[in-house]
Formats: structure tokens, sequence, C-alpha cells
């Protein structure tokens, strides 16, 4: 089973080796888990991640990204609905649910 830590490691190195759309995938949920709450994209990137956790189709090896993510979403108390920022996001929210095949 991965960590957050070990997740975070994996986001930055897929960060540092892929193009502009990729980086851009990986890193809202780099955001995210280091909870660089004061980042002008931290709300964005809360509303990416909750899009995330309610519609990606995930199989049994992206379980452990899923349950990371929902652990902390779950801890904190963020109003935060993320049809508020449909269209708004550099890529459409259906693309961000993408990453996982990219963590593959």
């Amino acid at each position: 089973m991965y960590t957050k830590e070990d997740l975070i490691c994996r986001l930055k190195r897929e960060i540092q080796t892929h193009s502009t759309e990729r980086h851009e995938r990986f890193l809202p949920f780099l955001i995210f888990l280091e909870n660089q709450s004061c980042h002008q994209r931290f709300f964005e990137s809360s509303a990416i991640v909750q899009y995330f956790i309610k519609n990606a189709i995930l199989s049994q090896q992206d379980e452990w990204f899923y349950m990371v993510l929902k652990k902390i979403m779950d801890c904190q108390n963020l109003k935060i609905d993320y049809r508020d920022y449909m269209g708004k996001t550099p890529l459409p929210l259906a693309d961000y649910t993408k990453i996982v095949y990219d963590l593959r």
C-alpha cells in the first residue's frame, strides 16, 4: 500500500518528466496532497480532487490512489462544489480523471 508521501514523490517525479498537458494533470493533485492552502490554485485543486473522487472509473490497481485522496478529503472540512469550477480549469474536469492511467 502506498502512503501519502509515496504519492507526493511519485507526482513530483511525473511532473518533471511529462509534457505540459500531462504535467497539468498531476499538479492539482500535488497541490492538494501537500496541503498548499496558500497556493492560488488550492481551492481549484481541491475541487478537481473532489471531482476525481466522485467520478473516476477505477480499477483495483487504482484503488490505493483513490483511498489516499478520499481519506485526506474526508479529514478536510472544505466547502467546495466542483461544479463551480467546471469550465474554469485549464483542462476539462474529466481529463483529470485520466491521471490514473498516467500513474500506472
